[in-house]
């Protein structure tokens, strides 16, 4: 009986022997998955940005009033193509103040719109931190509580930061300048002139699916 439970007991501890993972010998990085930046995925993110207005011309437009520092969001979503090139479109809006020479409380609020496809480059680091620049074509849009008092092209272009906290996760921050060429709805010429331009900085957050 002895010699029947020694053996059974030699045999348990051989197969455990033969499942144990020498875990010295495991790589750290093993252990953790990479950022997503490799490989092709979808992500959507959203931030919150000041834009101070870098230059304007709303003669008509906007009733002679000048623009002022803004503040607004945006939403946006794309497909990393690999460790360099994404795709994107992104939504912005941000409200601005006016100066018309009057009180504050008698000056309106603009809204300007815009809808752009971008083209991101990543500058490829295996660091968490991860620079990119950013090129972006669309539209925009300039309104006000009454309505829609101009649209036209625009074009975005900048840089940013993202920051990997998860590899499902960045936070990050950029810097664009923005610019719109507008003309008035009902005008089937584009040629009055009017423009609207604004540096946007913003902070937001990624998730990577």
């Amino acid at each position: 009986m002895r010699a029947a439970l020694l053996i059974a007991l030699l045999a348990a501890t051989r197969s455990a022997a033969a499942h144990q993972v020498d875990y010295a010998h495991v790589h750290p990085a093993e252990y953790y998955e990479r950022p997503p930046r490799e490989r092709v995925h979808a992500y959507l993110g959203g931030g919150a940005l000041v834009a101070p207005v870098a230059r304007q011309d709303l003669p008509r437009l906007a009733g002679d009033a000048d623009a002022t520092v803004g503040a607004g969001g945006t939403i946006f979503g794309g497909v990393r193509l690999g460790p360099v090139f994404a795709v994107e479109v992104d939504y912005v809006r941000t409200h601005h103040g006016t100066d018309e020479g009057g009180s504050p409380a008698e000056d309106r609020v603009l809204a300007i719109e815009s809808v752009d496809f971008a083209l991101k480059l990543h500058v490829p680091t295996r660091a968490l931190v991860e620079p990119y620049f950013q090129l972006a074509l669309g539209g925009a849009v300039l309104g006000d509580a009454q309505g829609r008092l101009a649209e036209g092209g625009s074009f975005a272009l900048g840089g940013g930061v993202d920051l990997w906290l998860h590899p499902s996760l960045t936070v990050g921050a950029r810097a664009l300048y923005r610019s719109a060429a507008l003309h008035e709805p009902d005008r089937s010429t584009r040629g009055d002139g009017a423009f609207v331009s604004v540096v946007a900085v913003d902070l937001n957050f990624q998730v990577h699916f």
